[in-house]
This record gives structure tokens, sequence and C-alpha cells, in this order.
């Protein structure tokens, strides 16, 4: 590589002066010395570097414009940021300096527009910035929070779209979110993001931090060259990164946003390493002593498993598995602890290579408690009230997952009965009644990992008593021995929190009605939905000690107060996702509930719980993920798409060679459109606008029942999505009966839909063809489902779908200076032996907004009256759903 025109500045700020609320960091000034000397090295980055510490708002300003300005057009240029993240109330994007005031952002902080701006205007042809930012405020136990989850990178970067032709641009960014990150063992970014790479527990000084650590490392020893090419381009490195530090945590993923077209920008040359490492090579490394080894190889085994090759792939799991957690249980006695009183401490001890020892972690059911020792993990159970209890201890590691199902009985004491303890076990060992744990020391890379578990199952089953008791309450428990729950956050306020009721916490809920559809319900009777149930371990032990974590989601309050006010009184469902992402914006299921109407535990909250329960509108079913109703002919979007996937047709003004009405093969029966509806012979684009179910049902038996199936399930259907609440399966069904194809391919027959399903299908189309899985977790990372539409035709769909909102039902859904496309479906059939009568209305849209955003939206109203027909459109649902995601 040339030096000449290769220039790196590297802002570290670390020291905070002019607000006490920003917490100083360790990691910045070392993370700067760190990658300095990689990118200045003449063998590998070859930059000239410019390192600036501690600036105060006015110079880093000036040096970032110097930076930028005066720069040939062949220049390469990168920009690091090691510093504390902030965002005004409006979501604006700030880079702090050693100055700044949350109070004075505009003026004593950098925007990154600003940045943005300068990076657009300069005549350098390739620019990168790589964001290693925190989020300002210490949370409780010394984690400072390195990044706000709410703080979208794109979206402070969206000048950059106006990059085009030969000039290329980049921001990699250490989460999808600008979420957490570490110093040493010093968490700086929220729960479970990383750790520092280069310190042993307990060090004073850390070194750098998960992201920029696992950035020096791949430039340092050249394994960011994946291709083997021997240059390190940003997008191998994104990946390298990605992979390490996946391979340390679930919970944080690098971020590579690309403006312009100018293929990968070259960062650095690759020492030379001869040929890559074998299989063999990498399961020793795995179970070598450096740990940070161990972790670049479980990271390089992980790509080899998703090989081709199945010889290959099945070698490198088999690696991986060699690797996972081991244990061995001691009979160490838990003794008979009463109602709401710890019982004595049990171990249990976990084996395994270090790179086991360095990355393990416990979790346990809410009616136990852990916390780390020096040497270890204890486990006591602790049981709010007599009762059966079944669950699991998890221990987690980075090389595997397991669980031990546990299950006691508690009994309160009886008067009548004499003081007892029995005990009884199902397995061995540990002997009755006995738990034994005795972790190991974390290594400097780790902290919460939430991976890893035991493999042998232990059910144990205790009666516990306590003379004093006859009542199985406790009202002198103590408030700070009780276990507290996590919350659930949305746009980072708690949507639930907890009271004291009778010595114990109690959940609360704000707002339960609208959020019901997302928070479910935690009843200390014993009742558990939605998030509460599907995140029930991390919500109770995943903060550890005494406190739960917080889970936070990827909701739009804006969005999700929208789709509860238009929906109204009506019975349905709506789901909002952002199709670049597959994160939910807005999650609303009608008839609602209120979860703090049965959050205690009295004979009432019973009654009313079993009341929900029994009612014939089903007002605890989530029908936005679990409503299956055929989706008629909307399902009409995966038919035209089969049939441009699959080659029978090619241009959206294509005429179908299709006769109106169409007689179902080998039968008399006719299908036909509505009265005023004209299809013979329809174009493709026509078909869609005007919902023409005999296209579509002449077109799926054109295609085969085979290709049919195969692109509806390219979509996901005949599969379950998780988000992390499960899904019901929406069906495309197997049939060798033509007449049944063809009304399964105009959405009718056994063909049937949920409304997230629905809402997935148009993501795929308006992202351009590429699908992600839904999720309602802002710190989980995107998972690319599939493509089940190419870019072209992905193309095409959207110009038919836009179409479609011209005319008829699908107007109401049109935005003023928006691209909209969407679809309008009405169902009607008869109650069968097998299937319940349906009247429901759909529509399906999405919106491609000027400011990038790109939104899905599905709407379901079941039994449809006619004053719904009249003025309550779900177009119009849909409408207000899109622009209050979009900020319109």
């Amino acid at each position: 590589m040339n030096r000449h025109g290769r220039h790196a500045l590297l802002v570290a700020t670390g020291a905070y002066l002019e607000d006490e609320a920003l917490d100083s960091l360790w990691a910045p000034t070392r993370d700067a010395s760190e990658l300095a000397a990689v990118l200045a090295d003449p063998e590998i980055g070859d930059f000239t570097v410019e390192v600036i510490e501690n600036p105060d708002a006015s110079s880093l300003r000036r040096a970032i414009e110097d930076f930028f300005a005066d720069r040939a057009a062949m220049d390469t240029l990168l920009l690091h940021f090691a510093c504390h993240g902030l965002k005004d109330e409006g979501g604006k994007l700030f880079l702090a300096a050693t100055d700044t005031k949350r109070s004075r952002l505009e003026s004593t902080a950098v925007p990154a527009e600003y940045v943005s701006r300068l990076m657009m205007k300069s005549r350098a042809q390739r620019a990168a910035v790589l964001l290693d930012c925190c989020y300002a405020g210490a949370i409780e136990r010394s984690m400072i929070a390195r990044a706000d989850r709410s703080a979208h990178v794109e979206d402070s970067f969206t000048t950059l779209r106006q990059i085009g032709g030969e000039r290329g641009r980049a921001v990699l960014t250490a989460s999808s979110a600008i979420e957490y990150a570490f110093e040493g063992e010093r968490v700086v970014a929220g729960q479970d993001a990383g750790a520092g790479m280069d310190v042993a527990p307990g060090a004073v000084q850390p070194g750098p931090s998960l992201f920029t650590g696992a950035l020096v490392r791949g430039l340092r020893t050249g394994n960011a060259d994946l291709n083997g090419d021997g240059e390190i381009g940003l997008g191998e490195l994104s990946e390298y990164i990605r992979g390490l530090i996946r391979a340390v945590t679930p919970h944080q993923n690098p971020q590579l946003w690309t403006f312009g077209a100018q293929g990968d920008l070259l960062i650095a040359r690759a020492p030379r390493r001869g040929a890559p490492p074998s299989v063999r090579t990498l399961r020793e490394r795995l179970h070598g002593s450096d740990v940070d080894a161990a972790l670049d190889a479980l990271a390089s085994l992980r790509r080899l498993a998703e090989e081709d090759s199945r010889r290959v792939s099945d070698t490198a799991r088999e690696a991986i598995a060699s690797a996972k957690p081991r244990f061995d249980w001691r009979n160490v006695h838990l003794g008979a602890p009463t109602v709401r009183v710890a019982g004595p401490e049990g171990f249990l001890r976990v084996m395994g290579p270090p790179v086991v020892h360095a990355t393990v972690r416990i979790l346990v059911e809410p009616w136990m408690r852990v916390r780390h020792l020096e040497d270890g993990f204890v486990v006591q159970v602790y049981a709010d009230r007599a009762g059966e209890y079944e669950g699991q201890v998890v221990v987690a590691a980075a090389t595997g997952t397991d669980t031990v199902p546990v299950r006691a009985v508690v009994t309160a004491y009886r008067p009548s009965l004499p003081a007892a303890r029995s005990v009884e076990a199902a397995a061995e060992p540990p002997l009755p009644g006995q738990f034994l744990i005795r972790a190991v020391r974390r290594h400097r890379l780790m902290t919460a990992v939430g991976v890893a578990l035991i493999a042998t199952a232990v059910t144990v089953t205790m009666v516990l008593s306590r003379p004093d008791d006859p009542g199985g309450s406790d009202d002198s428990a103590s408030d700070d021995t009780i276990p507290a729950r996590g919350d659930i956050i949305v746009e980072g306020k708690k949507i639930t929190g907890s009271k004291i009721v009778d010595g114990m916490y109690q959940r609360t809920y704000t707002n339960g009605e609208l959020w019901a559809p997302v928070t479910g319900y935690h009843s200390a009777i014993g009742k558990l939905g939605g998030l509460e149930e599907a995140e029930n371990i991390a919500l109770t032990n995943g903060g550890g000690d005494l406190k739960g974590a917080d889970v936070v989601t990827t909701l739009s309050t804006k969005a999700q107060q929208a789709a509860f006010d238009s929906l109204g009184n009506r019975k349905g469902a709506v789901i909002a996702l952002d199709a670049e992402t597959g994160s939910v914006l807005a999650l609303v299921s009608k008839p609602t509930y209120n979860p703090q109407s049965f959050a205690g535990s009295t004979d009432s909250d019973k009654l009313r719980y079993n009341a929900l329960a029994d009612n014939s509108d089903e007002p605890l079913l989530n029908r936005a993920l679990r409503r299956t109703v055929p989706p008629s002919t909307i399902f009409g979007i995966i038919t035209v798409t089969a049939a441009l996937q699959w080659d029978l047709y090619s241009s959206p003004d294509e005429r179908t060679d299709s006769p109106d009405p169409y007689t179902l093969p080998s039968t008399t029966e006719l299908v036909s459109n509505g009265i005023d509806d004209t299809c013979e012979d329809a174009t493709l684009k026509e078909a869609i606008t005007k919902s023409c179910v005999t296209v579509f049902a002449k077109m799926g038996v054109d295609l085969g029942e085979e290709k049919l199936r195969k692109s509806a399930e390219e979509f996901s259907f005949n599969s379950q999505a998780v988000t992390p609440i499960d899904t019901a399966v929406s069906v495309f069904p197997k049939t060798s009966n033509p007449a049944d194809l063809a009304m399964a391919a105009r959405g009718q027959f056994k063909t049937s839909a949920t409304p997230v399903q629905m809402a997935m299908v148009m993501a795929a189309v308006a992202n351009n063809g590429d699908m992600f899985r839904p999720s309602l977790m802002e710190q989980t990372i995107p998972t690319h489902l599939s493509d089940p539409i190419s870019s072209g035709n992905a193309a095409k769909m959207q110009l038919m779908l836009q179409a479609a909102t011209a005319a008829g039902a699908s107007k109401m859904a049109r935005i003023p200076g928006e691209t909209v496309g969407g679809i309008f479906s009405r169902v009607e059939r008869e109650a069968t032996d097998t299937a319940p009568a349906v009247d429901a209305e759909w529509f399906v849209s999405y919106v491609i907004a000027d400011n990038g955003r790109r939104v899905a939206v599905a709407v379901l109203v079941e039994n449809v009256s006619e004053t719904d027909r009249r003025e309550d459109s779900p177009a119009l649902t849909a409408r207000k759903v899109m622009q209050a995601a979009i900020g319109k």
C-alpha cells in the first residue's frame, strides 16, 4: 500500500469535566494507543495517524473539519471515536467532548450529523467512521451504559444517503444501535454487551473495549483477512469483529452501513499467515490456555460450521461441542427453608477448557437465588409461597448451552401436622434436596454471557416447613432480601414495575391495556404470558444477585398508540415491522386486557384471570402473533412472486391468459371475481390492483404445487417464528388435487396466515427481497431469514402494490409525499365441521419514506360490520400506523 493519501484521526475522550453525571471512561486512551500502533505500522495499516485526547467541543469540531478538508480524491480517511454517546429529546445523536454538558448538547458536543456533512463534502473518494461510543449515566452495580439503545446510528448519518457514483462512505459501529460496551470487567454499555480485551479481573486500568480490542486484534494478527487475499477490507473487518464478539456475547452486534458504490474500503494489509488453520488446529486452540485465541478459534469454527461441505461443517460442530461445559455435583445438603426464607447454600462446580471458565454464568428460576463468589456460584431455594415449582438451572458459556431441570415442592407447616422435612431425588448425583455448584473465575474477556448449560437432568423434590409459620406468610421479610424483577422498557421508559405486597414484590403495569400484547402478564397466582414468560429467566436473574435484567424492546410508543387508537373497539390485530431489521414497532391485539387486574395472589385475582381465560372473545389471545385466518387475495402477492421467480411471467404488464370466470380443474365449479371487476386476461399489475382471484387460481395451477409451496416457505410459511414470543404457524398446504391447489393459490382452501406472517411478506418486498425474523428485543441481533424474492422482482412487485393504492379500498393508505404500496382483502367463510366461520378484512402495506425508513404493516379486522366497512377501513388504520412509525 502507498502511505501517501491514507489518514486516520483517533478521538479518545475519557475525562468529562463539566457534567458530573458523565462518568469518566477508562478505555478510550488505551483504545487509541493500541489502534494507532497497528494503523501506523507500515506493514499493516500504513496510515498517517493523529490522536486527540480529551478535546473540548470547539477543538474537536475544528479537528474534524480540518481532517476532512483539503483532501485529494484518491485519499482514504479513517475517523475513530471512543467516547460517550448522547442523544437529545428528539433522538439526535451527539459525540461527547471533555466540556460537554447534557443540558447544552448543541454547543458543548458534536452532532453526528455534523460529521456526516463534512464526510459527504470531502473530496476524498473513500472515508469511514468507526464509533465505539457510550451512553452517559451510571446504572446499578457500577455499570456505565455505553450507549442509548434508541440512538440509531444510521438515522444520524442520513445525509450520506445522497452519496452516489464513485464516492464511498461507511460507518461501522460497536452495535446495532450504539448499545453497550465494556471496559475490562466494568460494564460500559449495558447488559451483556461485551468486555475489555486485555485486562485481568480486578485490574485498575483496563484494556481496549470489546469492539476496539477485536478491531486491533484482527488487524495485528491478520485474522480479519477472511478471504486470505492478503488484504483486510472494512467489510471483512466488520464480519471478523462481529464473529469474535458473538463468541463472547449474543447481545452486541457490530453494524456496518455503506453509502455509495466503490467496493470494499481497504483498511490494512494482512501479515502472511500461510494456509488457513485446519479444524484440528482450531480445536486445539479452543481448548488452549489463551482465551483470546480460543474465542478467535470459536468464531472461525462457527463460520466453518456453516460451510456447504458437510464433512467440514460436521467436524467444526463436533469441535465446538467438545468444549461445552461439564459439571460435577457434590453432596452439599440445602436443608429445609420455609416460605420466603432463603435456604442453605449449594455449589455447582463447572468444568471445561479455559474458555469455559472465562465465560461461565448461571441463571435460575424466580424461586431460586444465585450470586457469584470468587471461586464459584452460590444457589439457594427461595420460595415465596407453598406449592409445586418446576424450572431449570441454566449454566452458560461461550461454547454451548444446556439446562438442568429442577422441581421443588414447598409446603407450609400446619399445626395439625408434625413439622417434617422430606426429600426425594430422582437422579444421582446429587443426593436428595441438594445442589452442587462451584464455578470458576471469569476471564477478562467475558462479562455477562447467556450461553451454555449443564447436560445432566436432575429432579429434586423438597418439602419445606417452618413451625412458626402456620399460614405460609412472613410479613417480616426485609425488602433488601426480596428478589426484584427486571422491567420491560419501551423507548427508555418502564412499562412495568414492582411494589411490595405482603412482604413480596408484585408486578405493576403502566397503561396495561395498551401494552398487554407485548408484556403479557406475570401473576402471583402462577400465571405467565407474553414477554413476561418468554424472558422470565432474564427478568428474574439476568441482572445478577437480587435484581433481574431489564428487557429493552424495539417498540415505538407513537406507532403503538396509533395502532391501538385506530383499531378502536374492533376485534383484530395490528403489527408494524421495520423492514430493514425485522424490529417490531407496534403490536396490538383486541379485545385486550389489563394484566394489573390479576397480578396479585388473592382469590379475586384468580377469578379475574379465569374470567379472561374463559371469555369467548379470547382477550388473552395475541391475535397479531397467533390468530390464523385465510389470507384470501393478499396471498396473491406470494403467488405472483412465485410466477416471477419461476419465470412464468417477466413483466408487471404481461397478460396472463386467464379466463373469467375460471373453472377449477377436473370440476364444474366456477371461480369468479367481483361484479365490478373484469379480470379476463388481466396483466400481473391488474391482478394485484383488482385482487383477481381467477388469475391467482389459474397461476397456482400453472406453477404447480411444488414450486408454489417452495416460494411460500421461502416467505416462512409452514415454519414458526419466535419474536421471542412464540407465533402460530402460517400454513400453505400440501395437496395433489389441482382444484385445491387453485383455491390455495388464491388464499383459500387450507391456506392460513397470521398478521405477523403477512407483515413479514410485505417487509421483504419493501426491503428489496431481504427478509428478517421479527423481533421485539432491541438487543437481539437482526436475523436474516431468506431472500424469497430477487431485488429485481421486488421492484416489480413494489410497482404493482403502489398501483393498487391508487383506487378502491387501498386508496386510504396513501401518505402524501411518501411511497406506499398495499393490498386489501375480504375473507368470508362459512363454518364447517373442521373450521369456524370467518368474516374478516385484511390490509397489508408498506411505506418507503423519504427519510429512509421502510416500515411494513398488517391489519386484520374480524367480525366486520357494515359500519366498519363504511367508516373504519383497515387501510386507514395502516396509514395512521405507518405515519407514526416514520414520524409523519
